[in-house]
């Protein structure tokens, strides 16, 4: 892949917001090697558990808000927890702490960007996650070196948090 020039001095600078999405957790395994849920699987892990199998073929979102009718909102966020915990991040995650950033943004539950930023002693900023419309930017981001890391559809670790 040709990344422009431009681009790479911007990222040099500490200029870029990273933006991830849900491809950026894939790599990503848990201690017996399994590959961590994408969209599809996690659809079929949400019906599967709450909703009888029945709905795999619908869209993720409309999975959760079923499942959430059927249990509750906390329940299905414990669940979506537990299936998320225990996986560590690839290689090339380690990789992100390594470069300065203006933020990072991100669609993911899992914990692969935190746990990245603790592994890597060189790292160029000090993560300062924000998980909901709770958390204040202005009281999070304290120091030059902060870096703020917002992710936009919550956390793994506010199970009880309504986003």
């Amino acid at each position: 892949m040709d990344i422009p020039a431009n681009l790479i001095q911007e990222v040099k600078r500490g200029n870029v917001v990273l933006f991830l999405g849900a491809g950026a957790s894939i790599g990503a395994t848990d201690g017996k090697g399994n590959g961590i849920h994408g969209v599809a699987s996690l659809t079929q892990e949400l019906s599967k558990r709450f909703l009888g199998g029945q709905v795999d073929d619908y869209p993720l979102a409309e999975v959760s808000e079923l499942a959430i009718s059927e249990s509750d909102l906390v329940r299905v966020q414990e669940f979506v927890h537990d299936l998320f915990v225990d996986f560590e991040p690839a290689n090339f995650h380690q990789n992100i702490p390594l470069y300065k950033w203006k933020s990072i943004y991100t669609t993911n539950y899992d914990l692969l960007i935190e746990k990245s930023y603790q592994n890597v002693l060189k790292k160029q900023q000090v993560l300062k996650p924000i998980y909901s419309s709770s958390d204040s930017l202005e009281t999070v981001i304290t120091s030059i070196d902060d870096l703020p890391y917002i992710k936009l559809h919550g956390c793994i670790t506010k199970t009880d948090e309504d986003y």
